[in-house]
């Protein structure tokens, strides 16, 4: 009973708050930077500093991040579409 009615009704709940959250947590990840946590956003700079290319690094570091956050997008839509007309 729980896999077949619980756990798929509560999935069709919470897939929008923890799709929205997860989202939120990989565009909140460029503030790890300012901690010295190496990320991309680190990365980054560590390029720019060396060839003293800030501009072009941090444009790939800024294309990187979109195009992490668009895939994301994307599948929290196709999966509340999935779940809304499965059982709506």
């Amino acid at each position: 009973a729980l896999r077949r009615i619980v756990l798929p009704q509560a999935l069709r709940v919470a897939a929008p708050a923890l799709g929205g959250r997860f989202i939120s947590l990989m565009k909140d990840t460029s503030l790890a930077s300012v901690i010295t946590v190496v990320e991309l956003t680190r990365v980054a700079e560590t390029a720019g500093s060396s060839s003293f290319r800030y501009v072009e690094a941090f444009t790939v570091a800024g294309a990187v991040y979109w195009l992490i956050n668009s895939v994301l997008s994307a599948g929290q839509e196709a999966l509340e579409r999935r779940l809304g007309r499965a059982y709506a």
